[in-house]
């Protein structure tokens, strides 16, 4: 079963994430705090992370920046889920693998999941 982590400020849409995933097969472990991101990338061993960008304390671009710099999760989808403007320097400049703009389509976010989930590199 393949694993997600989603990281989000806002608890209502880390439900949402999580109710859908679960709903297609995924384990899903959700957080709302962005600095114990690196600690459940270590326990929960993602496949896949879904981050914010605006979240207290901690920008998910620089976050996202920081998970592709370690070896061990440079192959490791990161996708961005936001409103902020920034989010379209996200794939260039922080290493993203893919945007999604909120609010977003259900579909649309299952298909770009299930696209980046097949097309994971094992090292």
């Amino acid at each position: 079963m393949k694993r997600i982590l989603c990281v989000d400020d806002d608890q209502d849409i880390l439900d949402i994430y999580e109710i859908v995933l679960v709903d297609q097969g995924y384990s899903v472990r959700t957080t709302i705090y962005p600095l114990d991101i690196f600690r459940l990338i270590v326990e929960f061993k993602p496949d896949l992370i879904l981050l914010d960008i605006n979240m207290h304390r901690a920008n998910g671009l620089e976050i996202c920046r920081e998970i592709k710099s370690y070896v061990a999760n440079k192959n490791t989808p990161v996708i961005i889920i936001s409103c902020d403007d920034s989010i379209h320097k996200a794939v260039c400049d922080f290493g993203a693998s893919a945007t999604i703009s909120k609010p977003f389509e259900v579909a649309n976010f299952v298909e770009t999941v299930k696209y980046h989930l097949s097309q994971e590199i094992n090292v």
